[in-house]
């Protein structure tokens, strides 16, 4: 397995794309333990997002390559089957890895897998049935490991502090942070964070390096999870909040909003939609 740079050859462009190349059935074992962590991912993402089970497609945004196919087949089979994409998930999963294993017997040549989570073989038959190259790899690099850890930054000098749940931050939540703080803080993929140790930890760096407000960007749909943030970042020393909800706003979200302005400073963006 190699972290390589590859050039379509059916395109008339020097367009490069990053990802990872598949070279044997060892590679898909390693590929089959790392969709195993994915799968636990997606389910998390799933269930924290706050949405019932046939609106799974509309928190499909923020994934890492390996949990992408893995929800979008999911979320696909539970609309044809009118089940649970949850329950789907196992079977996604041995449809995407039976796709590379069936790319590497029957081509007899590595398989590459795009920073979006997709497959192709590097060869492909052409219209007399003869094998030739339909990428062209142009670098090539030892695979060290996919990446697992949770993404942070902690500027200095730093006033906001952005919590996100998914893999990467929304693009709005960024233009509205920048008119406020161009050196904002940010974690990502906040519910796979211990609220006993990790997140207090961050959020006391980023005290220390002047952080004073929270800020989420979010359908606040999880209520719990809202809660327990909340709790968390009081008890690290938070004194200000500021909450974007993008669906708009319920009874419970009201409600959670007048428990949290009895213990701190309070924001609320986009009230109405």
């Amino acid at each position: 397995m190699k972290r390589v740079k590859v050039k379509y050859l059916y395109l008339n462009d020097d367009n490069i794309s990053e990802g990872i190349l598949i070279e044997n059935l060892d590679d898909v074992k390693t590929l089959e333990a790392e969709y195993g962590r994915a799968e636990n991912r997606v389910i998390t993402k799933f269930v924290n997002s706050g949405e019932s089970s046939n609106r799974y497609d509309h928190v499909l945004g923020g994934l890492r390559p390996t949990e992408r196919p893995l929800a979008q087949l999911a979320v696909a089979y539970g609309s044809i089957h009118e089940k649970n994409p949850i329950y789907m998930l196992p079977i996604a999963k041995e449809m995407a890895l039976n796709s590379v294993r069936s790319s590497l017997l029957r081509l007899d040549c590595p398989v590459f897998m795009n920073k979006n989570g997709g497959f192709c073989p590097t060869m492909n038959k052409n219209k007399d049935g003869e094998l030739e190259d339909y990428l062209e790899i142009v670098e090539e690099k030892e695979f060290e490991s996919f990446d697992h850890q949770v993404r942070y930054y902690m500027r200095k000098n730093t006033k906001y502090l952005n919590l996100e749940n998914d893999w990467e931050l929304e693009r709005d939540a960024v233009k509205w942070l920048e008119t406020k703080d161009r050196n904002f803080s940010y974690i990502t993929e906040l519910s796979t964070l211990t609220l006993d140790w990790q997140l207090p930890k961050l959020i006391k760096e980023f005290i220390d390096n002047g952080g004073t407000h929270i800020y989420v960007y979010t359908t606040g749909q999880n209520y719990k999870q809202m809660y327990d943030y909340s709790k968390t970042a009081i008890k690290a020393g938070i004194e200000n909040f500021v909450f974007d909800f993008n669906s708009g706003m319920d009874e419970h979200i009201n409600e959670f909003i007048t428990w949290l302005k009895s213990r701190a400073n309070v924001e609320v963006l986009n009230k109405k939609k």
